[in-house]
């Protein structure tokens, strides 16, 4: 390094991960984790090659830990060791579900008969796949702060603050903090397909996917999957940006959760016939099923009811409109319009945009006719009908899955749908400790024509609406203090 050159502490480390062109991954290998100074630490060199050569060998070294004096009586004091700290994060993982339910499994959908005050549980998530998505591909080799954020050149090597009530803290600065945009080429395992910015089978093969009986069972020779206790999942970069705005799911790194759909026992023996069909399609063990996705029974999901086949939508529809005369139907009732528009279920009344109607053109053509099915979909998605259509899981074969979404918080407001200052961010040197304690619904279907409310590269990180409750403590790792010689 020439003296006075300070372009080494701009450095930057690109990682690419995921490929057949991997780069620099060997900075989180086994026993080989990346360190770099945890604070500026000036140190005193030698003045004349002369004097260098009195530390040539590996047994007379230059401690920079201690004060030295050279051999032509230059003195250098170089008290104390250099701090060090983890140039990445780490990401670990427990199984947070309710102790009353099989491992990584959740109950979401329940059914309150007439005259009960006990809800029946029909539907279970059980969580079997964990991918991570919008991994920095590139960080700065050292540590930077900045207590404005609109300032990219903030201090080398100085400590981050926290924030309480959004007041007192600053920020990490990564690279192109300030001007990264929702995009492609700055990640690695990438959420989106950047031709369409949809979540689709393109999008799914990029991203970095582990069982997660892989990452609960197995870690430490453990074969007992329910294990309880925290995994070691994987490395992660550092991802920031400068404010609140640009925490969206295009930016943020994030993991997405696989959940199969699963029937209860009490629902595969319930009295109710409904019931009782819905469990047994969930659990894949109805006459017709086809491992099929374009001929399967569709689940639909309105006002947190599911319902298989539109026949049963539409039953459902009218029953919820119906008067207590058993005969008068109210057109405004909020799930009827969203079956049959402004207009009627009566074809003589029939709103030809309505879902409805435009179900019966796909089912009148044998449901053969892709742009009908198209047509269909966009009608009911956009009246906040959702649908879920069977597909295989190599694991876990022929089923109904979805999708839940979760961007990784560092620095918790506390405030539920209001994102604070460095909220939603990785940082290097810090150990996140997840688990999911909660999920209160069916989450995002696997294609996002099915889905009223896709993921997109611009949605916020925290909304008002989540449905996944994901347990996340932050804890720094032990900065080292190692004595350095050269």
């Amino acid at each position: 390094v020439a003296l006075n050159d300070k372009q080494w502490i701009d450095a930057i480390c690109e990682i690419k991960e995921g490929s057949a062109n991997d780069k620099n991954t060997t900075i989180w290998t086994a026993g080989n984790v990346l360190m770099s100074n945890a604070a500026i630490a000036p140190k005193h060199l030698p003045a004349t090659l002369k004097d260098w050569d009195a530390y040539s060998s590996e047994h007379t070294a230059l401690d920079l830990s201690i004060a030295t004096t050279t051999p032509s009586g230059e003195y250098l004091p170089n008290n104390g060791s250099i701090r060090v700290e983890r140039s990445v994060a780490r990401l670990d993982f427990k199984d947070g579900s309710p102790e009353n339910t099989a491992p990584n499994t959740y109950h979401v959908v329940q059914h309150t008969f007439e005259g009960s005050t006990t809800p029946m549980n029909i539907v279970d998530i059980t969580l079997n796949r964990m991918a991570l998505v919008n991994m920095s591909n590139s960080f700065y080799y050292f540590r930077r702060v900045t207590a404005s954020a609109g300032n990219a050149d903030g201090g080398v090597g100085m400590p981050e603050l926290p924030w309480i009530n959004n007041a007192g803290g600053n920020y990490v600065i990564d690279v192109n903090y300030d001007t990264k945009q929702p995009g492609y080429a700055a990640y690695n395992f990438p959420l989106f397909n950047a031709d369409n910015n949809k979540i689709d089978e393109t999008a799914r093969g990029q991203w970095y996917s582990s069982l997660v009986n892989d990452v609960l069972g197995k870690e430490n020779n453990n074969d007992e999957y329910g294990d309880k206790s925290y995994h070691i999942w994987r490395y992660v970069t550092e991802n920031t940006v400068n404010n609140t705005s640009r925490m969206v799911a295009g930016l943020s790194t994030g993991i997405v959760f696989k959940g199969k759909m699963i029937a209860t026992q009490e629902a595969l023996n319930s009295e109710n016939a409904d019931i009782k069909h819905l469990a047994e399609v969930i659990d894949y063990k109805a006459e017709g099923l086809t491992n099929n996705t374009n001929t399967d029974p569709i689940l639909y999901v309105y006002g947190g009811n599911v319902y298989v086949g539109w026949e049963n939508v539409r039953k459902a529809a009218i029953a919820d409109a119906t008067a207590d005369d058993g005969v008068t139907i109210v057109p405004t009732n909020s799930f009827y319009k969203a079956v049959f528009g402004n207009g009627t279920h009566e074809a003589a009344g029939s709103d030809a945009n309505s879902p409805n109607a435009k179900w019966n053109t796909w089912n009148e053509g044998g449901k053969a006719d892709a742009t009908d099915l198209a047509a269909f979909k966009a009608a009911a998605t956009g009246n906040g009908i959702t649908l879920y259509q069977s597909s295989e899981d190599e694991t876990d074969g022929w089923g109904y899955y979805c999708y839940y979404f979760y961007w990784n918080r560092h620095n918790d407001n506390g405030q539920a749908g209001i994102m604070g200052n460095m909220e939603f961010a990785v940082v290097r040197n810090n150990v996140y400790k997840l688990a999911v304690t909660n999920i209160s619904r069916l989450g995002h279907p696997r294609l996002s024509d099915n889905d009223p409310d896709p993921e997109e590269p611009d949605d916020p990180d925290e909304s008002s609406d989540a449905y996944l409750t994901l347990s996340v403590e932050v804890l720094p790792w032990t900065v080292r203090v190692n004595n350095i010689e050269f």
